[in-house]
């Protein structure tokens, strides 16, 4: 800061403003001068600078962009290298078409596609799983061995290889000649394309296909950039054939599909700043792969556009300049506009050049202008640095001095002496502070003086504030106080009062609302009247005593007592607090009541429950026991404490197994409330034990239930034990068992018994009664042929005998057979044959019967128990199910025989069957007298089926 001086001259003739005006003069010629000098000798040298580190990344670039294509090359040599060596092994080609059979699937169309599920992962039959395999082969001859083993190797390769590099490269698939086309991919091909013919995918007219095929070497192949609509991106098929044979044909074509976003990606942020890419194909049109200009007509053109379709002339000198390129070397290309690094991208027929615009290296040059005007700058900025200094050390500092003196008197807390101003000054500053030293020296005595007088003033007037303060602050406090013990006094749920000691009695002075609901007066009534003006007299006698024993004993009393009181009779437990005055007596008493009625009730109430629960549980036949978490006794009951054999103090505390360490009843409930406690749910079980002690070595069951009980916060705290001696029940569940048992017995021997009669009766029919009938139909026959020429009429008699004779023996047929089929002895299998002849030709109804075709080796009991139960089946069936088709399934297992007989009728619900119906509890009789079960199946309008489990050996201790 440059102050004007004393004789008023003008800022901008001040010695500073000079100076400072002077310094920017000089520096700005300096720094044009240098500017100059510097623009025309730094541009060659930018120039230079720019053309080498353009040279450096575009090399580098080239290298980095190859290494993908490189691994792909590789990666497909190695390929067909495991093709040929796999295919030339011994026995592979058998092997191979095996594969082909399972993995594809011929299609009327005669094309071949991979087998449903395969490419959701389904394995094979020894399996092997293709997820994400798709294939479509489209042969214009019918495939020999030598096609199926290609194209299915070619498939295991593709998988192998294309799941190996899942994530690097896109798709990766094997050709073979024949259009058998394996690949590797996200989408399924089978259900991509619709066959319409044997060749649908015409992979002819695929550019990789055709070049491939095409040619008789075996050099890595680029086809031209396409757009792929499913991916919305831009790719190209990279294609490597294997070695032609003699007559140059190939067996195989590796391909890979890449994506090339990532490499424009790339291509489009050249390491130099401000600089741009050209990618393009080496094929003297100079086909553009990328361009940040021309994408949109690369795009419509379908990756045809190039250099010459477009006339891009600034660009003609890079097609010149192309044949003399080297892989993985660049060169420099000058055109009007930019410098241009170009060269081939190793392993590709590509060229990648990178252009950096002429006009990029005019701001390097303004840099350099920059440097030398900013430091221009600086030598402008060091003297102004200078010329502060001085005139802060001659001017800014001493006045700073003097502004500060200034200050300090204004403020007048601190004395100002002359060694703190700058007097020693020769000049106008030092003759100015001299002057103020003496003025301030008068200020401050002065000042002194008026402050020892506004000091004693101060003191007085802060002894009277404090005391005012001190006053209303006690205020304060004490309408506080009142107002909390108001609060507290007033909302109180129990009973308060206050009682003064007077010569009349006890008096109400102070009570509480609570106070006036329980007495059932209101304050106005009671607040100055003696406790007989009150309460009822008996009742002001029993309180007044009580009172009179506080005021004696001057201590405070806690006591219950019930009092008839307008709102009924009520107990309350009241504490008296005796206050003593300044003489040292009582002269008041605090009392706090609690109305204590309802708790009161609720304890006489639980101690009644208690005494009807312990005469209950005291007294009951069953036991009963609580046990804590740690199976400790908490309590048993006499009918527990004498199954145990202890006194219930014995028991309290111990666990089950400490009461009786050999005793299964011990065991049995260490066991139960530990299962208890880990599942926190009620538990039944039985329980068999032997009491020697007491009931000899019987052995008696009791059927127990723990159950959990809680805590109101739903912990559980100990388990409640109920046991009920339920051994009558069991041996009354045990003979009945037995009886069961007979009755079964009874029942199977009857119905053997009545089999056998059935069976006697009807070979004796047949045999006696059936020869004495065709016996009378040949004598019969016989006196015909005798008489009947001489006697007409006679043989109109015997003819009419003879048809009875007829009807007769076929009754006695019937009358066998429904006592026992003859076919029965020639097996079961023929028994039921013949049984659903008749049952289809005697109902009308199809039935159809499915049995093994060999001889089942069935003992007669079982198989005529079978054949019955199929019998009263088809009964039930003609009678009742109005069915157009029965079913009967035979079935011979390991262990057991299964017969199951279903119709398509109208079916019926079991559960609603009348009690008494005979058909079907034979039918399970019959069942459960072999050991075996019947079930019947059925629903309204669904039909019916009749299933029966027989077994092959019947259990020795089955009842």
């Amino acid at each position: 800061m440059v102050p004007e001086n004393s004789e008023g001259v003008s800022p901008k003739h001040t010695l500073t403003t000079r100076a400072l005006r002077l310094a920017i003069v000089r520096i700005g010629l300096v720094s044009l001068g240098g500017g100059a000098i510097s623009y025309y000798v730094n541009s060659t040298t930018i120039e230079q600078d720019v053309t080498w580190q353009l040279l450096l990344s575009t090399e580098q670039s080239l290298h980095r962009e190859s290494l993908p294509f490189r691994e792909i090359k590789d990666l497909q040599r190695n390929f067909l290298k495991e093709f040929k060596e796999i295919l030339a092994r011994p026995g592979m080609e058998a092997r191979l078409v095996e594969d082909f059979q399972q993995i594809f699937y011929r299609h009327e169309d005669g094309s071949y596609t991979q087998r449903p599920q395969l490419f959701e992962g389904q394995p094979l039959a020894d399996g092997r799983q293709f997820a994400r395999m798709s294939a479509t082969y489209a042969p214009d001859n019918p495939p020999d061995d030598n096609t199926r083993a290609r194209f299915a190797l070619s498939y295991l390769l593709s998988h192998k290889y294309g799941s190996s590099t899942e994530g690097r490269l896109f798709n990766f698939y094997g050709v073979v000649p024949e259009k058998g086309f394996p690949i590797y991919q996200d989408a399924d091909i089978a259900k991509v394309f619709t066959y319409s013919g044997p060749d649908a995918l015409k992979l002819e007219t695929y550019e990789f296909y055709q070049r491939g095929f095409g040619t008789s070497g075996h050099e890595t192949l680029f086809t031209r950039m396409y757009w792929d609509f499913s991916n919305n991106a831009w790719m190209t098929t990279i294609a490597t054939p294997d070695v032609a044979d003699v007559s140059g044909k190939h067996a195989i074509l590796a391909c890979v599909d890449v994506l090339l976003d990532a490499l424009m990606d790339r291509t489009a942020k050249p390491a130099m700043q401000g600089a741009y890419s050209t990618l393009f194909i080496d094929d003297n049109e100079g086909t553009l792969i990328y361009h940040p200009t021309v994408m949109e007509q690369v795009k419509s053109s379908s990756g045809m556009a190039s250099i010459q379709s477009l006339q891009m002339v600034q660009h003609y000198p890079l097609l010149e300049a192309v044949p003399d390129l080297a892989p993985g070397h660049a060169r420099i290309v000058q055109t009007p506009d930019d410098i241009v690094a170009m060269g081939r991208i190793p392993d590709t027929p590509w060229v990648l050049a990178i252009h950096y615009p002429r006009t990029l290296m005019v701001p390097a040059i303004l840099d350099n202008l920059a440097i030398v005007v900013i430091l221009g700058l600086l030598t402008l900025l060091v003297e102004i640095l200078i010329l502060r200094s001085i005139l802060q050390k001659q001017v800014a500092h001493p006045l700073f001095r003097l502004v500060q003196a200034t200050r300090r008197l204004g403020v007048g807390k601190e004395r100002l002496y002359p060694e703190q101003l700058p007097t020693r000054s020769v000049d106008e500053i030092g003759e100015l502070a001299r002057a103020f030293g003496k003025m301030a020296e008068r200020i401050q005595d002065a000042h002194e003086r008026l402050e020892l007088k506004v000091q004693e003033r101060t003191r007085q007037a802060s002894r009277l504030v404090a005391i005012a303060k001190e006053r209303e602050r006690a205020e304060t406090l004490l309408l506080e106080s009142e107002q909390r013990y108001r609060d507290i006094f007033d909302n109180s749920m129990d009973p308060l009062f206050l009682l003064d000691l007077t010569r009349e009695g006890l008096r109400y002075i102070e009570l509480n609302p609570a106070f006036e609901r329980a007495i059932g007066q209101g304050r106005t009534e009671l607040i100055g009247r003696t406790v007989e003006q009150t309460l009822p007299a008996h009742a002001a006698a029993a309180v007044i005593a009580e009172y009179r024993r506080c005021v004696d004993g001057g201590v405070p009393l806690d006591e219950e007592y019930e009092l008839d009181l307008p709102a009924g009779r009520l107990t309350f437990h009241t504490t008296l607090i005796p206050v003593i005055g300044a003489n040292g007596h009582v002269q008041r008493i605090v009392g706090i009541a609690r109305d204590i009625t309802e708790r009161k009730h609720a304890e006489r109430l639980l101690h009644s429950r208690e005494q009807e629960f312990r005469a209950l549980v005291e007294n009951t036949p069953d036991i009963i026991a609580r046990f804590d978490l740690q199976c400790r006794f908490l309590y048993a009951n006499p009918a527990a404490r004498d199954l145990l054999g202890h006194p219930l103090d014995f028991l309290l505390g111990k666990n089950a197994c400490e009461v009786s360490p050999d005793s299964d009843v011990a065991r049995f409930f260490h066991h139960a409330v530990g299962q208890l406690v880990d599942t926190r749910d009620v538990t039944e079980e039985e329980l068999s034990i032997s009491v020697p002690v007491r009931r000899g070595k019987e052995v008696f069951s009791y059927q127990v239930r723990l159950v959990p009980e809680r805590d109101r916060y739903g912990g559980l705290v100990s388990i409640f034990t109920v046991g009920r001696n339920v051994s009558a029940m069991r041996a009354a569940e045990q003979r009945l068992k037995e009886s069961n048992a007979q009755l079964r017995q009874l029942s199977s021997h009857r119905e053997s018994t009545r089999e056998e009669e059935r069976k006697r009766i009807a070979r004796e029919i047949h045999d006696e009664l059936g020869q004495q009938l065709s016996a009378l139909r040949i004598g019969i026959s016989l006196l015909r042929l005798q008489f009947g020429n001489d006697q007409p009429l006679l043989v109109e008699r015997v003819q009419i005998l003879m048809g009875r004779v007829d009807e007769t023996i076929q009754v006695v047929r019937n009358v066998a057979t429904a006592l026992r089929p003859s076919a029965l002895d020639m097996g079961l299998i023929s028994a039921l044959e013949w049984l659903v002849s008749e049952f289809s030709s005697n109902t009308g109804i199809a039935c159809r019967l499915k049995a093994p075709t060999a001889r089942l080796e069935l003992d007669d009991e079982r198989a005529t128990a079978i054949f019955r139960l199929i019998q009263e089946s088809l009964t039930n069936v003609s009678r009742h199910a109005q069915a157009s088709q029965v079913s009967i399934r035979l079935e011979c297992l390991a262990e057991h025989v299964l017969i199951e007989v279903s119709d398509n009728g109208k079916g019926f619900d079991p559960a609603q069957l009348p009690k008494g119906t005979l058909g079907m509890l034979g039918m399970h009789e019959r069942g459960h007298m072999l050991g075996g079960t019947v079930t019947i199946d059925s629903a309204p309008g669904q039909g019916a089926c009749v299933q029966v489990n027989i077994p092959l050996q019947i259990d020795p201790e089955f009842p």
